[in-house]
């Protein structure tokens, strides 16, 4: 089990080291030159009230770009804000091409230095990005719960076992709620980012429950 583990981790870590780009914001800054990208932006707030005490404290966000056959995907960490035992919440902002978007998944991660779990949360969105633009696309709701019934998908996988079954993602399922939420969300934006108060916003939020599902197949 321990050598599973320590599999996982590195599986992880190459994920996290290899195939990320970070934020296309950085904090405090002033200025935003959209002559040669789009910017995309939305908030994510995820709570796990089935074991409070594993909050994820990171999370990646896999997209396929318009023109680009291949996932890109995008860490965030830490989170805008953190309610202890309770939820964070991450600002998210993408440097995207223009064209048509696909928001496939979210991992979200909690890792500490005993425990690391994940937990997988799909959903098909897409967005249109419109050239040289900034666009809010919403914001994401995510609360992973115990089961009803076996009927529900699993948060996360079952290995590593006592990772996945300590941090409750094996055994529970979530629930996604996408909210337009521009005013308050533009107010956290522009704390941490001043320079988006200098540009124009459009508002295009995804559609509310599109390509979301957490029920699997039912059982013959």
């Amino acid at each position: 089990m321990n050598r599973l583990k320590i599999f996982f981790i590195l599986c992880l870590l190459l994920i996290l080291c290899s195939c990320t780009s970070g934020m296309a914001l950085r904090k405090g800054q002033d200025n935003i030159n959209l002559s040669n990208k789009s910017l995309a932006l939305f908030t994510v707030k995820v709570a796990n009230q089935y074991k409070p005490g594993y909050q994820p404290n990171k999370l990646l966000v896999f997209i396929e770009g318009a023109n680009s056959g291949a996932y890109k995907v995008i860490m965030e960490s830490p989170p805008h804000i953190s309610e202890k035992d309770s939820f964070n919440e991450y600002l998210l902002s993408f440097d995207l091409k223009p064209g048509i978007s696909k928001f496939y998944k979210i991992w979200f991660i909690y890792a500490d230095t005993f425990v690391v779990g994940r937990a997988n949360i799909p959903f098909d969105l897409e967005a249109d990005i419109k050239q040289n633009s900034i666009q809010y696309l919403g914001h994401i709701d995510t609360i992973i719960r115990e089961k009803k019934n076996d009927n529900e998908k699993s948060a996360g996988p079952l290995l590593p076992l006592i990772d996945q079954a300590t941090t409750g993602f094996s055994s529970a399922t979530y629930d996604i709620v996408i909210e337009d939420k521009f005013d308050d969300d533009m107010k956290k934006f522009f704390s941490e980012y001043p320079g988006l108060q200098k540009v124009k916003i459009d508002k295009t939020v995804f559609p509310k429950g599109t390509g979301i599902e957490n029920k699997s197949p039912a059982k013959e």
